[in-house]
């Protein structure tokens, strides 16, 4: 579960909407491919953790998972 206190994992929770939006117009526009985005994140997430911030790596889960739906999508 995420920590609630944690500013910076609410502050990537908060824009998840707006994220979602903009990565789905991107990826159909070939911008970015979702092969990348998804690399980027599963390493970014993999970074916090390895740093001790595991409230910022769980908050991150919605999008690894968000990203994951759209590739069963395709």
């Amino acid at each position: 579960m995420t920590d609630k206190n944690n500013p910076v994992a609410g502050a990537i929770l908060a824009n998840n909407v707006a994220w979602s939006s903009l990565v789905t117009v991107l990826i159909n526009q070939g911008v970015v491919s979702l092969d990348a985005v998804s690399s980027d994140l599963l390493y970014m997430q993999q970074r916090y953790r390895d740093a001790g911030l595991e409230a910022v790596a769980e908050a991150l889960d919605w999008y690894t998972d968000v990203l994951e739906g759209m590739r069963s999508a395709e």
